[in-house]
C-alpha cells in the first residue's frame, strides 16, 4: 500500500506541472486523498468474493459519503475556523480536466498490478475450487478430452450435478 501512495503522489504531481495549473497545498492534498479513498474502496471491492447487499450499500455507498462530506465541508463557511483554506476546494478539483485526468490515471495505474496478478495467478496457479469451475463449465466433449484432470475429480463433480 505504501508504493500505491507514492506511485499517487509523484504521478499527481507530475500532471500537475505538466498541465502547469496552479494547485495550492489543500487542493494537492484533497487530490491525493481523493485518488486514496477510491483506490482503497476499489482495492476492497476487487478482493470481495461474496457480494451482499450490505458489501454493495457499505462499498458504494462510501464513496457516495465521501464525494458529499468534501462537497459540503468545502462548501460551508465553518464559523468556529479562523481560515477558510478548504473554501470549495474540493470542487475546484472537480471543476479541472487534469485533476480529473489524475484521478483516473492514478486510480488504474495503481489498481493495475493487482488486475494483472490476479489474472496471471488464476491462469498459470489455479486454486482448487478455481478448476473445478473451469471443469464445471465444460462441455462433457470438452471433458472427454481433458486428459490432464484426475477420474477422482470428474468423478466427484459428477456427483454434485447429479
Amino acid at each position: 500500500m505504501n508504493s500505491d501512495f507514492r506511485i499517487a503522489t509523484i504521478t499527481a504531481a507530475a500532471t500537475v506541472a505538466f498541465y502547469l495549473q496552479m494547485f495550492g497545498n489543500w487542493t494537492f492534498g484533497t487530490l491525493v486523498f481523493t485518488v486514496l479513498v477510491f483506490t482503497v474502496t476499489f482495492k476492497l471491492a476487487l478482493d470481495t468474493h461474496y457480494w451482499t447487499w450490505i458489501n454493495h450499500f457499505v462499498i458504494w455507498g462510501s464513496l457516495v459519503f465521501f464525494v458529499v462530506f468534501s462537497l459540503l465541508w468545502g462548501g460551508i463557511i465553518w464559523p468556529f475556523l479562523n481560515y477558510q483554506r478548504m473554501y470549495y476546494v474540493f470542487m475546484q478539483i472537480l471543476s479541472s480536466g487534469p485533476a480529473w485526468l489524475s484521478i483516473i490515471l492514478l486510480i488504474t495505474a495503481s489498481l493495475l498490478p493487482d488486475v494483472v496478478k490476479k489474472v496471471f495467478w488464476r491462469a498459470l496457479w489455479p486454486t482448487t475450487t478455481e478448476r473445478i469451475q473451469r471443469v464445471r463449465d465444460m462441455t462433457r466433449f470438452e471433458r472427454a478430452q481433458a486428459s490432464h484432470i484426475s477420474d477422482s475429480l470428474l468423478d466427484g463433480i459428477a456427483l454434485t450435478e447429479a
